[in-house]
């Protein structure tokens, strides 16, 4: 038996939805349990942009939304706390983020971008119907000098000031106060604070850390006061394309994007109006999948300069959101939309990003390694060839950081793969090592769990056979996905694959026979045909097992699929036993809106031999 790993012309797409931006209230499909600690389990406090388990459609659950109705619509006020003794704002941050909402507020009523996907969303209250409109009023930016009270949270090692939400509210009803700010759902006030401050979340969670911005409300129902923390990170908060030579700033419009999307549709605390089955806002479900770009900024440069938007004549790259009208028509995979007047975006040049690390459980003593293999390819299943991607890591869950991506730019080789090494940090931690693929506009991720949070790793075993006669004699094999974590690991979907064996020696697809049960050995046998395949033994075969979107896993339970193969005679023209191919299965946890997947547990494969007809 060996290590499993997907290779090109495989049949099922690995792609998964990450972003380190997130909406505090929104619940992540599924979060483990760090055994020993008092590390919460709940979604908020980590990076929780991992949205493959996420439930579409939006449904409306009788909240307000933002109130466009006036001739206004919604009027944005930037501010930006920057005291004198603290850390001053890269050249060009505030004009760049500025800029972003007056080019907003001047497409108002456009349908080219994906803010024009918000007005199909509308509000019952208090008992008529009224649709959102894509209507944006941009005022003068505050820059708030104010000093910064005494800190009731500590700062990481990176940051000087750490100030809570609720002292984040303070400052805003000071401003309120003092400005004579109105307040109200047709007003919102994104905070940028400065480069060295660092915030806490409600929930306990850290900017950088856990989030790279929230939006949230408070004071009164009738007229509550909406704002957003937009983290400031020297690094960015995306997909590594900065059009505008920027990474701070073109991160932080990114980010703003998402919460702007989200504050419109669902602005209000504790007060839902648009969600998904699990519980994701609309940017949440999108939230890194940003379509095909329309070309890049800079020539010399078109590797990082990336735009998927232009607004205003300015090019932007922001993530796509979620439309309802769009996953209505056209079902899986089609719910995350560039543009209003678009249906579906068009075909991306890569049609599959696998990803793979050998050793997905690693020693948190800052020196164990695996090595993370990449595979690029077209929808055809040709390799894509010189593409450049970019590998990094970050924090899915845990209590402190994730260690290092050899070769974080790199271009795939001729055969469409590209390898890195991850070396592990002395944290415990689950770190998602992210391959990014800028011509797709999509990203593939793996886990890998280091120090205690191996004991609650996803794990898959089998019994598959090592022989089996091509006599018509039909062989029941099973394999078995274990969730090792205090929480469902919902939309839960299983691939049996195929691979070439040793021998060189292939079997005629037409004479195999495969079905599966999901209900016992006994069960009712459904039938898995090789569409497409001619031979088995000289192609990767994936084979999708149940329903695309996948099923739940609970918690502390495990997922059983029991097997049929029967090879028939004829199959097989060979004298002798020999390996015609190798046999494996991959639990992936799907995203039905962007119609990507990521793997959470695999089996290791079985070399089978094939004996001839006595």
């Amino acid at each position: 038996m060996n290590s499993l790993g997907r290779v090109p012309g495989a049949a099922v797409v690995t792609l998964v939805a990450v972003l380190l931006s997130s909406s505090p209230a929104v619940a992540a499909p599924w979060v483990p349990r760090l055994p020993g600690t008092h590390a919460s389990t709940n979604p908020e406090h980590f990076n929780s942009h991992y949205c493959d388990g996420c439930d579409p459609p939006l449904t409306y659950a009788g909240g307000r939304v933002a109130d466009t109705t006036g001739e206004a619509g919604l009027t944005i006020r930037p501010i930006y706390w920057i005291p004198a003794a603290s850390r001053p704002f890269d050249k060009g941050y505030v004009e760049l983020t500025s800029r972003y909402i007056t080019d907003i507020a001047a497409a108002s009523g456009a349908t080219d971008n994906a803010l024009s996907l918000t007005p199909q969303y509308f509000q019952k209250f208090p008992g008529a119907q009224t649709f959102l409109r894509n209507r944006y009023t941009a005022e003068p930016a505050i820059i708030d000098t104010h000093p910064f009270p005494e800190g009731d949270c500590g700062p990481s090692e990176d940051y000087t000031y750490c100030l809570t939400d609720d002292q984040l509210r303070d400052e805003l009803t000071r401003l309120r106060t003092e400005l004579g700010l109105p307040t109200g759902l047709d007003h919102f006030y994104p905070v940028f604070p400065a480069p060295d401050l660092q915030t806490q979340d409600r929930d306990g969670s850290y900017s950088a850390e856990a989030y790279c911005g929230y939006h949230r409300s408070f004071g009164s129902h009738a007229s509550p006061m909406v704002y957003g923390n937009e983290t400031y990170l020297d690094d960015g908060c995306g997909e590594g394309q900065s059009p505008n030579h920027n990474i701070p700033a073109d991160s932080a419009i990114n980010v703003f994007s998402h919460e702007l999307a989200e504050m419109v549709t669902d602005p209000v605390e504790d007060e839902d109006a648009w969600r998904d089955g699990s519980g994701a806002e609309i940017g949440d479900i999108c939230g890194d999948d940003y379509g095909r770009p329309l070309g890049s900024a800079d020539p010399g440069d078109p590797d990082h300069t990336k735009y998927n938007q232009l607004i205003n004549g300015n090019m932007y790259y922001t993530q796509t959101e979620f439309s309802n009208i769009a996953f209505a028509k056209k079902g899986f995979g089609y719910g995350c939309q560039q543009r209003a007047d678009a249906v579906t975006p068009p075909a991306p040049p890569a049609g599959k990003l696998d990803l793979q690390a050998v050793v997905p459980t690693l020693a948190a003593n800052g020196k164990a390694k695996t090595d993370v293999y990449g595979v690029v390819t077209t929808p055809a299943g040709d390799a894509l060839a010189n593409d450049p991607v970019q590998f990094n890591a970050y924090t899915w869950a845990g209590t402190g950081g994730c260690g290092t991506v050899s070769g974080a730019d790199a271009k795939t080789g001729a055969d469409g793969t590209v390898d890195a090494t991850y070396t592990a940090s002395k944290d415990d931690a689950i770190c998602a090592v992210v391959l990014k693929d800028a011509l797709a506009g999509k990203s593939t991720t793996v886990l890998v769990y280091q120090g205690r949070y191996r004991t609650v790793a996803p794990k898959g075993g089998d019994s598959f056979p090592t022989r089996i006669a091509a006599n018509g004699r039909a062989r029941t094999f099973a394999t078995t996905f274990l969730n090792r974590s205090g929480a469902a690991i919902d939309h839960a979907a299983i691939s049996l694959d195929l691979f070439p064996g040793s021998s060189g020696r292939t079997l005629k697809a037409s004479r195999v026979k495969l079905s599966y049960s999901l209900t016992g050995p006994r069960g009712r046998f459904l039938p898995l045909r090789f569409t497409g395949y001619r031979t088995i033994g000289d192609e990767t075969v994936s084979l999708p097992v149940g329903s695309r979107t996948g099923q739940s896993i609970g918690a502390h339970r495990s997922l059983k699929v029991y097997y049929r193969m029967t090879i028939l005679p004829g199959a097989y023209t060979a004298r002798g036993a020999a390996d015609v191919f190798h046999i494996g299965s991959f639990l992936d946890q799907v995203n039905a809106a962007a119609g990507t997947s990521a793997t959470v547990a695999e089996t290791l494969t079985t070399y089978v031999k094939v004996v001839p007809r006595r």
